[in-house]
């Protein structure tokens, strides 16, 4: 077979720039015009997939190679699960989630700075400010408590020094601290009260130091998280029953996919799950089941299956449409490669082979089952060629620049 070179034509400045960066596209070998292309030697792999382009080839410098973080990996046997595929929706932890609600009934004064939706909360952040007559009462009941504690107290020091000088008898002694344990008991159940209703102990210290508005009720977020909605403003009323604001802890969610009736025998609690939503095309999240319903739709003959999320990127949002597979079984083992090995060109996925070291030829590819970060390879590869993954969009896109100067 003769030898002929791609009609590569690169201006000066393009080919300066290539040399530059550590870059250089290499000739290509081609059929005869009457001859159909042809799987070449095992050093260049199988011919690429029809419509894909030429087999390009790019070499790097060792220099440039590091400097770009080039990883490389080689094409495997593994083993690769069988998968269901469905859909879902993406909704809030609901054991994640808090309502907020007034304890005692009174009247909004003002919203905390961190009382506003959207807002990030931590546990005990102050959310908004209530005055509220039956609070008052309580704080007053507490402030009378420690009062006749503090009388009780210097009653019973005054009387056990009396009886020990034998000045007193001993049953005006046993009165006093009678009384003393009477005044901490009521003291107790004052503070109880106001704990219960969301005082702290800084609170309480400032309520005895007479530092603190009676009447004054803080409402505190029990959770961290992000506050989703508000129904409060400044001089309505408030009561018991109102739910004036919403928590939600985002860092982990919940994913209700329809799993059809015939797929029902494959799935159970604990298997792991890919979830793929349209904001992050090429980014799979991974979860697991955490529950299965009991009950089957009659309407969509599905059954609801909740999947666990972590979400501590933020990414994911609930409300979210996805596409979900579940791993139900392990099929046999096949080639794959690491899902980051694969771009996509012309809308057909390529991977860059190293047929050479530190030269790396683009390849097209056809693929099968995606999961856990491999995707199976049906065709363009054999076993142990070494492809580029991390990095390999940096390859992808000198050979387009280098194209647009042709």
């Amino acid at each position: 077979m003769s030898t002929s070179w791609s009609r590569v034509f690169v201006p000066s400045l393009t080919l300066a720039a290539a040399l530059q960066s550590g870059f250089m596209l290499c000739p290509t070998v081609a059929a005869p015009p009457d001859q159909p292309p042809t799987a070449g030697p095992a050093a260049d792999g199988p011919a690429e997939s029809a419509g894909v382009g030429r087999n390009r080839r790019l070499t790097l410098t060792a220099e440039r190679r590091a400097a770009a973080g080039l990883e490389i990996a080689a094409c495997e046997r593994r083993t690769l699960p069988q998968l269901v595929h469905t859909t879902g929706t993406i909704e809030v932890d609901a054991d994640r989630e808090a309502h907020v609600g007034a304890r005692l009934p009174g009247v909004v004064l003002d919203l905390a700075p961190k009382g506003h939706i959207g807002e990030r909360v931590a546990p005990g952040d102050e959310l908004a400010y209530i005055h509220s007559l039956e609070f008052g009462k309580i704080q007053t009941e507490y402030l009378r408590a420690l009062a006749m504690l503090k009388l009780r107290q210097k009653t019973y020091d005054r009387e056990n020094e009396l009886f020990t000088r034998k000045v007193s008898s001993g049953r005006e002694c046993l009165e006093a601290e009678t009384e003393l344990a009477q005044a901490q008991i009521d003291l107790q159940s004052a503070q109880n009260q106001l704990e219960n209703l969301g005082a702290g102990r800084a609170d309480l210290e400032a309520l005895a130091a007479g530092k603190v508005e009676l009447g004054r009720m803080t409402l505190r977020a029990p959770i961290a998280g992000s506050i989703t909605s508000k129904h409060l403003v400044k001089g309505e009323h408030a009561d018991t029953s109102s739910n004036l604001l919403t928590i939600a802890d985002f860092d982990n969610l919940w994913l209700f996919a329809d799993v059809y009736e015939r797929d029902l025998a494959r799935v159970e609690k604990g298997q792991s799950a890919q979830v793929y939503v349209a904001a992050y095309v090429d980014k799979p999240f991974s979860g697991r089941i955490t529950h299965v319903a009991g009950m089957l739709s009659v309407e969509t003959r599905t059954n609801k299956v909740r999947i666990e999320l972590e979400n501590a990127s933020g990414r994911l949002k609930p409300g979210m449409f996805a596409t979900v597979d579940i791993a139900v079984g392990e099929r046999p083992k096949t080639l794959a490669i690491p899902e980051a090995a694969v771009q996509m060109q012309e809308l057909r996925p390529v991977v860059f082979v190293e047929v050479q070291p530190n030269v790396f030829q683009q390849r097209g590819v056809s693929l099968g089952v995606r999961f856990g970060g491999y995707v199976e390879v049906l065709e363009g590869l054999a076993e142990k060629e070494r492809v580029a993954t991390v990095g390999s969009f940096l390859l992808k896109s000198e050979l387009e620049k280098a194209a647009a100067g042709e």
